[in-house]
């Protein structure tokens, strides 16, 4: 039986006075209403399961009357043409043979209309079979057959209402067509704006990180910060507003990989921690004995749920407070690993009782006073109660007003092998990256020889990442567009003249965009078949990212990067 209990409605589904029954496409009776069970002089149990011609089999004993086909046959002709052609169809008046409890057949007739449900790939996930019982319709109409008048004024009822049903049909298929394109135009326009505001967050960003370097004063220093974190809570809006559009328009896709889950608590506690100490607040991190090492999860949506569980734990306990995470795993009967659990508690000011289901709606807040106080979006708790959900998991909440809140959720990774773990910087790079001053002056070092070739048309942008490369002691040459990085590129390969060792690639220029220039460098000659091309793009929904793979570039750097995101990547590519 198919589970609706999620949807809630199962219950309203069995006690309907309708008649209906869910198919799978196989034809398989996956549930069916009482009052259908009843019509039928069927137990749920008996037909559940079953594939619905062994259970509504052709009646042998029925003769084939011209013009009165047995309604079976005419059901596999519908199902059929709904599997075809993914539209509802409605039958004509339909002849069921069905077997009493004393095995005796009782003739019913009826008017089924089979529509098609689907999931969101457009594929028919199940057929809802629905009907109208014309029993007494069919017995009044051989019954007044000779009394034309009255039989054409019944023909007609019933034509109107297969002409309304008909049209019903219709309408829904266009409503959820108009559905489905307003969830892609809105998701377009989400992108769109989100590509918009990340160029220039990418400059306030770039340049804010540039005046550090130039050894400001104190004030200065002070001014620089402000800036910075004011940027950072407005890229973080675009973050969370982008990633609710994708949930939304299941276009989020996990990216699950062999990870060291220890090393995930320590990166997301460390990350934290200066926010913390800010409050002076204490820190416990509990790790249960026995934790498994490694596990095939998404890293960054992981780190995500915990980053907003944590912060928002920090943000609403008072000074001198105490934050603490717990973790540990379930095991089965058989000692055998199940899930994870995480569980985030702190002493702060609570939720009220009446409010908490009110938590993790997308822009709520408790009080709308919590707002100014506090500041945020309201999208955290709701965004990652959709990312545990999309996980597999589940997350909840336990509150006393004025005493603290428990959150806690559950994920449930597969285990995997120590050496499955992959150590490349790009698997293992977390939200949260800090180095030595000894790690920074070897890893620059190493770039001093690598010529990069940007190719950007935004001026500012251009002029940021030739001043990062400066710092990184990168040699670099630009382009404004598509069209004069493959001049520069394939002049590059003339005697004489110096090669490059990668190529940083804007997506969206004029006149020949960075998907163009890459399939035409890719194509031009043996190194331009090799040379990294790293996409610098503010397009970053995963659509995006696939046209980048799709026309030969081998990574995408996002837009607003640091100076040592950039590094990262260099080094990847090029040392």
């Amino acid at each position: 039986m198919i589970n609706l209990q999620c949807l809630q409605y199962d219950k309203i589904f069995e006690q309907t006075s309708s008649l209906y029954m869910l198919l799978s496409p196989e034809f398989t009776i996956l549930q069916a209403s009482n009052a259908y069970l009843h019509a039928t002089m069927t137990k749920r149990k008996e037909i559940i399961g079953k594939y619905l011609f062994d259970i509504f089999p052709d009646d042998p004993s029925d003769p084939e009357v011209e013009g009165e086909a047995s309604g079976v046959k005419n059901l596999t002709f519908s199902l059929q043409y709904v599997l075809k052609t993914k539209k509802p169809h409605l039958m004509n008046i339909q002849k069921y043979n069905v077997r009493s409890p004393n095995g005796e057949f009782t003739e019913k007739f009826w008017t089924p209309l089979n529509t098609p449900i689907f999931n969101e790939n457009d594929d028919i996930l199940y057929i809802l079979h629905e009907v109208d019982e014309v029993s007494e319709f069919v017995k009044l109409k051989k019954e007044m057959a000779a009394t034309s008048e009255s039989l054409g004024k019944m023909e007609i009822i019933m034509f109107n209402r297969a002409e309304q049903i008909q049209k019903q049909a219709q309408e829904l298929e266009i409503a959820r067509d108009q559905a489905i394109a307003l969830a892609n135009f809105k998701s377009a326009i989400v992108a769109n704006v989100s590509h918009e505001l990340r160029t220039p967050l990418t400059c306030i960003l770039g340049y804010n990180e540039l005046l550090i370097q130039t050894s400001p004063n104190s004030e200065q220093l002070n001014l620089i910060h402000l800036i910075n974190g004011a940027a950072k809570m407005l890229l973080s809006v675009v973050n969370d507003i982008l990633d609710l559009s994708k949930i939304n328009a299941g276009k989020m896709v996990l990216d699950e990989k062999p990870v060291n889950i220890h090393e995930i608590i320590r990166n997301i506690t460390d990350g934290v921690t200066f926010l913390s100490n800010e409050k002076e607040l204490k820190m416990h991190i509990v790790v249960e004995p026995g934790l498994p090492n490694c596990v095939i999860t998404d890293t960054r949506r992981l780190t995500q749920i915990l980053y907003n569980l944590l912060t928002n734990a920090i943000k609403f306990t008072p000074k001198n407070g105490t934050i603490t995470l717990r973790v540990s795993q379930n095991k089965d009967d058989k000692d055998v690993f199940k899930n994870l659990v995480f569980i985030v508690s702190d002493t702060g000011i609570g939720i009220p009782k009446d409010k908490l289901k009110f938590l993790f709606q997308p822009f709520g807040q408790i009080d709308t006073s919590l707002t100014r106080a506090y500041t945020g979006t309201g999208l955290g708790l709701a965004i990652s109660k959709m990312l545990t959900e999309l996980m597999g998991g589940e997350i909840g909440v336990t509150s006393v007003e004025g005493a603290g809140s428990t959150f806690s959720f559950t994920i449930f990774p597969k285990l995997c092998q120590s050496h499955e773990l992959n150590k490349s910087s790009e698997q293992n790079q977390s939200l949260f990256t800090t180095y030595t001053d000894d790690d920074d002056l070897q890893r620059t070092l190493s770039l001093s020889n690598v010529h990069v070739l940007i190719v950007e048309d935004n001026t500012m942008i251009q002029q940021l990442v030739k001043k990062q490369l400066q710092i990184l002691q990168v040699q670099y040459s630009g382009a404004n567009n598509g069209e004069e990085a493959v001049q520069l590129f394939l002049n590059s390969q003339n005697e004489g003249n110096e090669t490059f060792d990668a190529i940083l690639m804007d997506c969206q220029m004029p006149i020949m965009d960075g998907f163009t220039a890459t399939k035409t460098i890719r194509t031009s000659c043996e190194l331009g078949k090799q040379i990294p091309i790293i996409a610098m793009t503010a397009s970053v929904m995963q659509e995006d990212k696939t046209q980048c793979f799709d026309s030969g570039m081998s990574d995408v750097l996002a837009k607003p990067f640091d100076i040592a995101r950039l590094r990262d990547i260099l080094l990847k590519w090029t040392v």
